[in-house]
């Protein structure tokens, strides 16, 4: 086997083995006295994993000008970043945080090199997903899950304090599906994108047969997806994310909206997969329709809590972007940042700004969010030209589901996991062999 194979059978095996949050907490920090989440050094196995597979390839394989542009943005972006690490309060800790960004800069250029198979990544990503899926449906109906230390899981349990719940009337609560991930909304995320691949997958079934997809024809394909997208679909609803939801939401409904504006039918491959995903999700609703409407409930205790917080990390952002605002306060420093501001309080009660563009921006500072815009930019003129293609719109899909979830969570910056998601969707997004041909599209939408 040659250096490119192993590479790229390496990196199948990390999409598959991402969800598993294998980690060595290098080194805690305390915060005025208490426990700090986000004063940790954390190093992954999985990030580990990616900066060897892209030392191994070597220099990448980028297709085009366009792409190379994007790169090279996206590099003065981590400049400026670096810039703002060494004149933060904590240097140390801001480097760690951009060591989990370099790692996740390296999943993604693995992805786009011209030498990796974009389909059989997206396969890798799915089926490592489906694993961690039952494991979280068994969380929430059995109410707790065990620690593992190789596997990177922590403990909980639904009466104790601490762990995920929805408390419905009466006091009942039901632990919200973990999966193998640090929270809920974060095994949500990962589950949005699942089903949307899965969408994806199942829309090129018919070129599968006819050999128009690499790889040729697999009876188990078309099964196996949608199995996967039914489970995947259950789940969803188990972690109670609504972040999630509405991200799920708005990438189908960019599909519907794309068809709409380009004036195609409706593929005939819709209703049975929208079947699958529907029925799942509606026994699972019978089964846990108190705990959904609770979550739609503002006036709940534990919702009510909930949106308070989210309220009140944003109305502090401007006052910590403002702290240093060309610069930023440095990564993972959004909340030490607070406390200096803002001091006597228990150190869980700072939190991160729930939306990853404002959290990025307060941390990297203007400097930094310039060049993230125009590396955003040059996502998009890549993308623009295959918008009308199947895989065009199923590309566009996972940007508006990705977009939603930065919106209404910050883990897409402030997480390994995270970082890893967003960059695994931009390489797939990326990939080289979407098609511009509109003679094509119109053949592999109907």
């Amino acid at each position: 086997m040659n250096k490119d194979r192993l590479v790229t059978n390496g990196l199948y095996a990390l999409l598959f083995l991402l969800p598993w949050q294998m980690v060595w907490i290098v080194m805690e920090r305390t915060l005025d006295g208490g426990g700090w989440e986000y004063g940790k050094t954390l190093l992954y196995a999985t990030e580990l994993l990616a900066l060897a597979l892209l030392v191994a390839r070597g220099k990448p394989q980028l297709p085009t000008t366009t792409y190379q542009l994007l790169f090279r943005w996206a590099k003065l972006c981590a400049l400026a970043l670096l810039a703002s690490s060494f004149v933060s309060a904590d240097p140390l800790l801001a480097l760690s945080h951009l060591f989990h960004v370099a790692a996740a800069a390296a999943l993604a250029l693995l992805i786009t090199d011209e030498r990796t198979d974009v389909s059989m990544a997206r396969h890798a990503f799915i089926a490592g997903l489906v694993p961690v899926s039952l494991f979280g449906i068994i969380q929430t109906f059995m109410g707790d899950s065990p620690a593992s230390h190789w596997l990177g899981l922590s403990a909980h349990n639904a009466p104790e304090l601490g762990a995920s719940v929805v408390e419905s009337a009466g006091g009942i609560r039901t632990l919200r599906a973990y999966g193998s991930f640090p929270h809920p909304n974060v095994f949500g995320g990962y589950l949005a994108v699942g089903i949307l691949l899965c969408i994806w997958e199942l829309s090129a079934i018919p070129l599968l047969r006819q050999g128009g997809v690499r790889g040729g024809c697999r009876s188990w394909h078309q099964p196996a997806t949608r199995l996967a997208l039914a489970i995947f679909s259950a789940t969803l609803i188990l972690t109670f994310s609504r972040s999630a939801w509405l991200a799920v939401a708005a990438g189908t409904g960019t599909v519907g909206i794309l068809l709409l504006w380009s004036r195609r039918e409706l593929p005939r491959r819709a209703l049975p997969v929208a079947g699958i995903a529907g029925c799942a999700i509606l026994l699972t609703l019978i089964v846990f329709r108190t705990e959904v409407l609770t979550r739609a409930i503002p006036t709940a205790r534990l919702e009510e809590r909930s949106i308070a917080e989210r309220y009140a990390a944003l109305a502090q952002f401007p006052e910590v972007f403002m702290s240093s605002p060309i610069l930023g306060t440095g990564t993972s420093q959004f909340t030490s940042k607070l406390a200096a501001l803002r001091p006597g309080f228990p150190s869980y009660a700072y939190q991160p700004v729930h939306n990853a563009f404002l959290l990025f921006l307060a941390e990297g500072g203007l400097l930094a969010s310039l060049f993230f815009l125009l590396a955003g930019r040059e996502l998009w003129r890549s993308l623009r030209p295959r918008l009308f293609t199947r895989d065009g719109i199923m590309a566009a899909s996972l940007i508006a589901c990705l977009i939603v979830l930065a919106l209404f969570d910050h883990y897409l910056w402030s997480l390994w996991s995270g970082l890893a998601l967003a960059a695994i969707v931009c390489g797939i997004c990326l990939d080289k062999s979407i098609k511009t041909d509109k003679n094509i599209a119109a053949s592999n939408l109907n």
